[in-house]
């Protein structure tokens, strides 16, 4: 589940309990949930994916899609770049709450 998502879910809970359903979350997506709730409720951050793709200025986007595809993967690229927009000179993923 996206750390965005469980934040959501986390956040439903009583503080006892997402304490301790967060002490069973394994590997960084503790962490990851803790990010997304630091932002204020009812804001982009909160609805945002923490995770992201930096792709060089002078890539090609042919090199920009395989950067992306060897990243995260065929699957997640294939959602991520039908979903994304470019910042500056940086890909950032565009999640709607209501999407």
């Amino acid at each position: 589940m996206p750390p965005e998502h469980a934040a959501g879910v986390v956040d439903e809970l009583p503080r006892d309990e997402a304490e301790k359903i967060l002490e069973l979350v394994e590997g960084r997506a503790p962490e990851d949930i803790q990010e997304v709730l630091e932002y204020p409720e009812h804001s982009a951050g909160r609805l945002m994916s923490p995770d992201f793709v930096a792709v060089r200025e002078d890539a090609t986007v042919e090199g920009a899609i395989k950067h992306i595809r060897d990243s995260v993967g065929r699957d997640r690229a294939s959602r991520a770049l039908s979903s994304s927009t470019a910042i500056g000179t940086w890909w950032a993923p565009f999640r709607c709450a209501d999407c």
